[in-house]
């Protein structure tokens, strides 16, 4: 009933943004509404991708002293984002030839990298997508993973050109 109400909302007031939101790997209406809710749509408000990765909680700590780890987890913040955003990172390193799924295959199998660490860091690229997702005035480049929307979607913002041709 809550999620009705809100993904009316959406389409009423953002329904370019929740549009562009689905094109993500990982990311469907609910997710997309959820996005909205705890985000918004202006991203202004945050510097860099880095800053959002860091209000959601998905930077990792660095704490070192005296050449000593202390500290690996990941930071505080946002909880029901970060909470939201790596049950999306499941899904999408689930998909199908998705760069998503490339990334999390060759981390956790070739590099022998521990599934829930390469999850997180899944879902801080998921985020940083978010950030980068142009504005609909902006031409859109083709996509790396294919889309339930259409075939020209805005998401390879996120992908360097190193990183695609590594993964692709």
């Amino acid at each position: 009933k809550c999620q009705a109400k809100m993904l009316e909302i959406c389409e009423r007031e953002f329904p370019e943004e929740l549009k562009r939101l689905q094109t993500i790997p990982g990311i469907k209406e609910r997710t997309a509404t959820s996005l909205i809710a705890e985000i918004g749509t202006d991203m202004n408000k945050f510097e860099t991708a880095n800053h959002l990765a860091s209000w959601s909680g998905l930077k990792p700590r660095n704490d070192e002293s005296n050449k000593k780890i202390k500290s690996r987890s990941i930071t505080h913040g946002n909880v029901y984002l970060r909470k939201t955003i790596i049950e999306c990172a499941w899904a999408a390193s689930r998909t199908k030839d998705c760069f998503f799924s490339r990334f999390s295959y060759h981390q956790t199998q070739v590099r022998k990298k521990n599934k829930m660490k390469v999850l997180v860091a899944v879902a801080r690229k998921m985020l940083i997508a978010v950030w980068l997702l142009p504005l609909p005035d902006s031409p859109t480049t083709p996509s790396v993973c294919p889309s339930s929307i259409d075939n020209e979607t805005p998401f390879t913002a996120l992908i360097s050109p190193r990183f695609v041709s590594k993964y692709v």
